[in-house]
């Protein structure tokens, strides 16, 4: 992926994930105008103008399809789009462990949904992005061209196999057309950014017995992205509304 992706990915993921966490906060949908506004994309944008007046229909239509509390009609898992509507799967340990690799988790209580949720995986996606901007412009070329590799590995074996059928799935059971218009151009976006990283087998990390942030992530010895990742982790949260 190149650097001008990434910039267009960080940003896409800061506006974009909103909707799976505050479905009905205004403020998702004025990130959303504005990423809108900055892409020249025009008819998202008079899609969104009159967001405020639909504030209970967007998130009572979001929750009805993802959240509950009744059975979801497009469940927002990636353990779920590989045959069976089980959660908590292997997938989802694998997903966990990624997640650790950068220190954000260590275990269930730090998440309200199975890590393998899609606004988690898009988040993640995110965070990636950003510590990509800041190593480059650190010039550490080496961790930029490291982080890149993981960011891609994550796409490959994770939500690169799964995100066009859900967001096509939202896209087709929502009733309201805001949702299925973040739900399209989030699609087309992706696939626009990811198109030159082909697809594989879930293999990183599947070897490891359980998930946990690797040793080095010791305050006196701190993994090589952590430090990083934790000044990246503020810039994310601080600058948009994440729950």
């Amino acid at each position: 992926m190149i650097q001008q992706n990434i910039d267009q990915l960080a940003a896409l993921c800061l506006a974009f994930k909103a909707v799976t966490f505050a479905p009905g906060k205004a403020s998702t949908y004025e990130n959303l105008l504005s990423w809108a506004k900055q892409n020249n994309k025009g008819t998202f944008v008079e899609t969104l103008s009159g967001y405020a007046k639909q504030l209970d229909d967007l998130e009572a239509d979001y929750n009805r399809m993802c959240i509950g509390p009744y059975r979801l009609t497009v469940p927002p898992y990636e353990s779920v789009w590989f045959g069976t509507r089980v959660l908590n799967t292997r997938r989802t340990e694998v997903v966990r462990w990624f997640y650790a690799q950068f220190g954000l988790v260590s275990n269930d209580k730090e998440f309200n949904e199975p890590a393998d949720y899609f606004g988690y995986e898009l988040e993640f996606l995110g965070y990636l992005a950003v510590l990509i901007q800041e190593l480059s412009r650190k010039g550490d070329s080496d961790r930029t061209a490291e982080a890149i590799d993981w960011l891609n590995a994550f796409w490959a074996e994770h939500l690169g196999h799964w995100y066009d059928k859900y967001l096509q799935a939202i896209a087709t059971d929502s009733a309201v057309e805001i949702i299925r218009s973040w739900a399209i151009l989030l699609q087309t976006e992706l696939s626009r950014l990811f198109r030159d990283v082909p697809l594989k087998s879930m293999t990183t990390g599947l070897e490891e017995e359980k998930v946990a942030p690797p040793k080095s992530m010791k305050k006196d010895d701190p993994h090589p992205f952590f430090l990083n990742f934790r000044i990246i982790l503020n810039k994310w949260t601080t600058s948009g509304e994440v729950r």
